[in-house]
């Protein structure tokens, strides 16, 4: 007796030796769409990947070492001091909207400060002068565009021999 379904005895075997083959066949397009969704996938997380490295090169506080730039003039201070500065100035960079001023521990490079400003010089406020006790630092200074855009670097070290 043959079944509805193509099968004797009620048997759905021969069908589905048919179906088989047909399944494998069906199957194929979905292992192939798999396939490029996961390659999609793949590239869609290596252009993710390069859009955050360049966003954090675009953010970052200090332009690429080789970056070519101007010199910023520092003024003060470098050299020995008896007691820590209580301001950081430099000449005016033509152009400059803003400066990014960083202090750091010479030797560690243990960042002391790192502020912005919108003039050619810095009052260090009362925790910064806290923290530039005995020993040498080196300084620097970017001037700015209105974009984020460096202008010109400039850096100086000081030393400062006693208390506070």
């Amino acid at each position: 007796m043959t079944s509805a379904s193509g099968g004797t005895n009620g048997s759905l075997e021969p069908r589905r030796e048919r179906e088989g083959a047909g399944d494998d066949a069906a199957r194929r397009p979905t292992r192939t769409w798999s396939l490029w969704l996961a390659a999609g996938g793949a590239a869609a997380l290596v252009v993710a990947l390069a859009g955050l490295v360049l966003l954090g090169g675009m953010l970052s506080t200090s332009p690429a070492p080789e970056q070519d730039v101007p010199a910023v003039t520092v003024i003060e201070p470098s050299g020995t001091l008896d007691a820590p500065p209580r301001s950081l100035r430099w000449r005016p960079v033509p152009e400059a909207t803003s400066y990014i001023v960083t202090a750091e521990r010479e030797g560690s490079g243990d960042v002391v400060f790192h502020r912005a400003s919108a003039s050619a010089g810095l009052e260090l406020k009362p925790g910064e002068l806290a923290l530039l006790g005995p020993g040498s630092y080196r300084w620097t200074v970017e001037g700015r565009s209105g974009t984020g855009r460096v202008l010109a670097r400039g850096e100086a070290w000081f030393r400062v021999l006693g208390s506070r």
